[in-house]
Order: C-alpha cells, then sequence, then structure tokens
C-alpha cells in the first residue's frame, strides 16, 4: 500500500508539474515576450468574437491601433536595447491606463492594438486621447539618455463604421492610423463612415479618347490625364506628340496587340522626364476607343489592408533578408525592417503605398553617388 502510495504521489507530482509547464508554453505561444502583451496569434479571433457579440447583444466595440513616431531615430541614435526598453515602458503604460477588460498586443514592431468590448465612442475618444498624452508627457530616460516619445492613434468603433468584417474593421483604424500620421503624428484620428467612398472617389483616372485601337490620334483628353502626366492636353490634341511615344520602351510591347478588354500596368514616361507606373485600361464605347489611366498611388489607397502588415510582421521585423509585398500596380503593401534601413524612410508603414520603381531608382542612384 505504502508503495502504490508512493507511485500516486510521483504522479500527481509529473502531473502538476506536466500542467504548468503546458501553461508555461500556452503564455509564450500567446504572448510578446519582450513586452509582455498578447501577440497577434488570437487577434482575428478575438476580434470576430467581438464582433459575434454586438450582433447578437448590440454591446459596441472599439479598435485602437498604436504607433510610436519617429521610432526608428531611437534605435539609431541609443541603440536596439534602448529601443527595447521604449517598448516595454508604452507597453506598461497602456497596461497601466486601459481597464482591466481591455485586450492588448504587441503585433510587431512598435505597432500596438488594443480591443475595447462594451465601451461607448465617446467614452473610447476619451482613453484614446488620454493614452495619447500620458505617452506624450512620459520621460524615457536613464544615466545615459533622456528623451520624449509621442504616438500616434487610429480610432475604430461600432457606433461609426461598423462591419461584420475583422480585415475591414483593421483597414478601417489602419488608414485611420495614416491619416493621423499624414496630419503630423502625436494625435488621434477616428475612421470615418464615409472613408470607403471617400476612397473610391479619390481613385481620378485620366483619360483619352481615340478614333481606333492604333491610339495615334487623340480627340480628347481630360485633366486629370494632365495633371499625372505633366503635359498639357493641347500636345495630344495637335498632334504634336502620341500616346505611344510616352510609354516607357521597354513596355511598347504591352499595347502592340490590344486585346479589348484591356488592364495592364505599364511605365510612362511624364513630361519632367521622370517615370511613373500607371494602370491603363482600354474599352470601345459609342465606336470610340476610352483609354482610362490611374496613377497606381491612387488605386493602392482603395486596397490598402493592414492586415497584411500584421499577418507577417513578425518575420518582417526580424529577418536579415530584403522582403517586400507589392499589389499588381507595383505598390507597396509590406516590407522588411531590412529593406526600410536602406531607404530614406522611417518605418515600414511609411514605405506601404510607394511605388517600387521609385524606391529602387533611389537606391540604385544612391549606389551610384557612394
Amino acid at each position: 500500500m505504502r508503495l502504490l502510495s508512493d507511485l500516486q504521489h510521483k504522479v500527481e507530482i509529473r502531473t502538476m508539474y506536466l500542467e504548468s509547464a503546458n501553461k508555461r508554453l500556452e503564455m509564450l505561444a500567446n504572448h510578446d515576450p519582450l513586452t509582455g502583451l498578447l501577440n497577434r496569434l488570437n487577434l482575428e479571433k478575438e476580434l470576430d468574437a467581438l464582433i459575434a457579440h454586438f450582433e447578437h447583444n448590440r454591446a459596441p466595440f472599439a479598435v485602437l491601433l498604436f504607433d510610436i513616431d519617429w521610432f526608428k531615430d531611437v534605435n539609431d541614435t541609443y541603440g536596439h536595447d534602448v529601443g527595447d526598453t521604449v517598448l516595454q515602458n508604452i507597453a506598461t503604460l497602456l497596461k497601466e491606463n486601459f481597464r482591466e477588460s481591455d485586450k492588448l498586443y504587441r503585433t510587431g514592431g512598435e505597432e500596438f492594438v488594443a480591443l475595447l468590448s462594451r465601451i461607448e465612442f465617446d467614452d473610447t475618444l476619451i482613453l484614446a486621447h488620454k493614452i495619447q498624452k500620458v505617452i506624450e508627457r512620459y520621460l524615457f530616460s536613464s544615466k545615459e539618455y533622456s528623451f520624449y516619445k509621442t504616438i500616434s492613434v487610429g480610432v475604430y468603433h461600432t457606433d461609426i463604421a461598423f462591419d461584420t468584417n475583422y480585415k475591414k474593421i483593421l483597414k478601417y483604424a489602419d488608414m485611420a492610423l495614416y491619416r493621423a500620421k499624414d496630419n503630423g503624428r502625436n494625435r488621434v484620428e477616428v475612421a470615418l463612415k464615409e472613408q470607403e467612398s471617400e476612397t473610391k472617389s479619390a481613385q481620378k483616372f485620366g483619360q483619352f479618347v481615340f478614333r481606333d485601337l492604333t491610339l495615334q490620334n487623340v480627340i480628347e483628353m481630360n485633366a486629370e490625364a494632365a495633371a499625372i502626366l505633366g503635359y498639357s492636353p493641347q500636345e495630344f490634341l495637335s498632334q504634336k506628340r502620341e500616346f505611344c511615344s510616352i510609354i516607357y520602351s521597354h513596355d511598347c510591347d504591352l499595347i502592340d496587340a490590344i486585346e479589348l478588354p484591356f488592364s495592364k500596368t505599364m511605365r510612362v514616361i511624364k513630361a519632367d522626364g521622370s517615370i511613373t507606373i500607371v494602370r491603363v485600361t482600354i474599352e470601345e464605347k459609342n465606336e470610340r476607343i476610352l483609354l482610362k489611366l490611374y496613377d497606381a498611388k491612387s488605386l493602392a489607397s482603395g486596397v490598402r489592408d493592414g492586415l497584411l502588415v500584421y499577418n507577417f510582421n513578425a518575420m518582417l521585423e526580424n529577418t536579415n533578408d530584403f522582403i517586400y509585398f507589392k499589389d499588381a500596380n507595383h505598390v507597396f503593401t509590406g516590407a522588411s525592417k531590412r529593406l526600410v534601413d536602406i531607404t530614406s524612410v522611417d518605418s515600414r508603414r511609411e514605405l506601404i503605398g510607394t511605388i517600387d520603381y521609385d524606391v529602387f531608382r533611389g537606391l540604385r542612384r544612391r549606389v551610384l553617388q557612394a
């Protein structure tokens, strides 16, 4: 009996150790090791749960996206150890100032997400501004350094732009965060109900009208085309210049044998001699050939998806490889930190939305100058 009791005791001890180890593994799998915040592993699932809770119980919720302004300056000036300390301090400030029921995530780099359940819109704004001010006034200091940092915040709330798709919700919050960056940083911006329609209306296109598919005789050219290319409409209407002459030589084969409907991304030469990437669509209407020319950057604003960045953040932040993602119009949708380090921008977020041709052309110029 004593032997059996000893065996049972050992089994119980090993079971306790196993349960403790499993809990430890679960914690490591779901938390960011640097800050102790949740990682992005369950972000989508938990956001889906908030959406379902709202649909069944009409319980309002909010999503806040935070990004540290000019964080690259910290790493460049003081080193990555100090940068890690800043991330840890900010994580602590977030935990101290959010509610216990709120879920906080570090999604990679200097980016954080907060999911707030059962919160009114006004209270969300008060909390977002409170966090922004707390960090703005916090002195990051030690014997070796002393400085202040700020954050930009994008806010999504169900009262303003409810959607049942978690990807769209993250996109709305991400677009609000971009607006905070564009408007000067260290500020809070809210995802607007009409944001999507504003994006679509922003996708203005240049238009040429031709008599036939040879694209030789321009009979109409709108002001948007002139703005994109820099040429005056009279240059084409007077037949002083043909449309085909502004297509970059290596892309001329794209229009040698046009089949309608036509839609291709190509390089064109602007009036100042620079090369830009555009999306060209061609269709026939009322016995005329309509050529629409979209600036690639304007198209990118409509398809920007912050979730893409989140899904690859861990890899993009830590890899030593030059990795990037771009859409069909050659516009960056994601990039590794290593690639950012050799450009003139300060973070991956600033690289997103730029055209790869412009970035790599700038790199080539810098290499030649060196």
